[in-house]
């Protein structure tokens, strides 16, 4: 099976193909007997794409499966590496279709073009997909009995109130004072009087 990218764009050949997935576990101690299940997560699929796009069918039995209907010619490559360059712009989710698995809501998010003298008319890539999780959010309208203790009441403007200042009491305080003075072989101003 060949590698296809968003249905539109077909690898001539694929050079290697690395499937990533992982769990991100808490760093953090978990007491003993809970279940680690609920202190790790999931992380995004990850898929990294080494291809060739060539400007000839690479042998008779692929010129023989696309046919007359689709000759290619000089400039291929480049069409066919220019759309995924449009693709990592874009940031669209697609499926990637590989021999082993097939890959849904798959974003393009690195590409490398290596060149060398080898190369030719062929292009070289590196693409990097990971995967986008969708969910889907509802409104629930709660009910209310209309009952007047589940009814909260407004907080009501005080008229004629002063405030008050908590004052300390002077005796305590002194006190508390002539103790800590004690313990520490200071003498306090004031502490020895008591009223």
């Amino acid at each position: 099976m060949r590698v296809t990218i968003d249905t539109s764009i077909e690898l001539d050949a694929s050079l290697s193909e690395r499937h990533s997935s992982s769990v991100q576990l808490t760093r953090h101690p978990i007491e003993t007997g809970a279940n680690p299940a609920d202190h790790a997560r999931e992380e995004p699929d990850q898929l990294v794409l080494d291809g060739l796009f060539t400007n000839t069918p690479l042998g008779a039995n692929d010129r023989a499966a696309r046919g007359p209907s689709a000759p290619r010619g000089a400039g291929y490559a480049d069409e066919q590496i220019a759309k995924l360059r449009a693709l990592k712009s874009s940031r669209r989710a697609v499926t990637v279709r590989t021999a082993s698995r097939t890959y849904q809501n798959m974003v393009l998010v690195k590409l490398d073009e290596p060149r060398d003298s080898r190369t030719g008319d062929a292009v070289r890539f590196s693409a990097t997909f990971e995967q986008v999780r969708f969910v889907s959010s509802q409104r629930v309208r709660l009910a209310i009995a209309a009952t007047p203790s589940s009814i909260p009441r407004k907080p009501q403007k005080k008229v004629g109130q002063s405030k008050q200042v908590p004052t300390e009491a002077p005796t305590m305080r002194r006190s508390f004072l002539k103790s800590v003075g004690d313990s520490f072989g200071v003498t306090t101003p004031g502490a020895g009087v008591l009223r």
